[in-house]
């Protein structure tokens, strides 16, 4: 690949990167790596009734309460 070539992917992809970070903090779900997180419920007991979300990119994880103040505080309204 050229310099020239590299640099056109380059400013490119940059441009999709803030397009998507865009259109997806706008949605009122935890986010980590500009994609949503995935909810998991403890199921080890019937009572139990934890909530905590994962990365699937990274593998990160938050207590439910944690992740949603996050999305609070972007200041997005829950469906």
């Amino acid at each position: 690949m050229t310099e020239q070539a590299e640099e056109k992917y380059m400013t490119i992809m940059a441009g999709f990167d803030a397009a998507m970070l865009a259109h997806e903090s706008r949605r009122p779900v935890p986010m980590c790596h500009f994609k949503p997180m995935t909810q998991h419920w403890d199921d080890s007991h019937p009572a139990a009734d934890d909530v905590w979300y994962e990365c699937d990119h990274c593998g990160h994880t938050e207590d439910s309460v944690v992740a949603w103040t996050k999305v609070r505080a972007r200041g997005i309204k829950s469906v």
